[in-house]
């Protein structure tokens, strides 16, 4: 399911370039893990022509990775890296953010900063959630839209979109438990 947030369809046509980031590059492109994760976020600054300085204050108070942020990002968890990638992306500003199930990494009082973060950029930015956990849907977003065979289904309230896809959800055979 896709949920878009509440200004996406009702946005002018910009006057000028979009900026757009899909936050989630590096859970499918992976950082360098030889780099360090300070080396890695200055990277990311780099190409989006941000400050190098700004971008890593950013990161190092957001992600809170301590002397990690300094060493190889090989030896970082899971969570460290997810706390990497999303403090590296709410660094730079962008127009347009596509975020896939981001929020919902780390402790309790992280995601609760990540929520915090996320509302924040809200004000100021569009963002593309895409997520299963309906109730993050009802925390950020007012539209929405369910991806079913090809086709894309876009729903002006996130009620009719979460009833749709429940609805799907119910239509998928269950698994013969002989094939398991």
């Amino acid at each position: 399911m896709i949920a878009l947030p509440r200004s996406l369809f009702s946005v002018p046509l910009p006057n000028r370039p979009i900026d757009l980031f899909p936050p989630l590059v590096w859970s499918h492109l992976r950082p360098n893990t030889a780099l360090s994760g300070r080396e890695n976020v200055a990277f990311i600054a780099r190409i989006y022509g941000a400050s190098v300085r700004h971008t890593v204050r950013f990161v190092e108070d957001f992600a809170e990775l301590g002397g990690y942020l300094d060493m190889p990002v090989n030896t970082y968890s899971a969570g460290m890296r997810a706390r990497l990638a999303f403090g590296t992306c709410l660094a730079i500003d962008f127009d347009i953010y596509l975020i896939d199930e981001v929020t919902e990494v780390g402790d309790d009082r992280f995601r609760r900063r990540c929520a915090a973060a996320f509302r924040d950029r809200m004000q100021r930015s569009d963002i593309i959630l895409v997520t299963h956990n309906s109730h993050t849907i009802r925390q950020y977003c007012d539209r929405g839209a369910v991806l079913a065979d090809g086709q894309l289904d876009v729903y002006d309230d996130i009620a009719g979109a979460l009833e749709r896809y429940r609805q799907l959800l119910r239509e998928i055979p269950p698994c013969d438990s002989r094939l398991s």
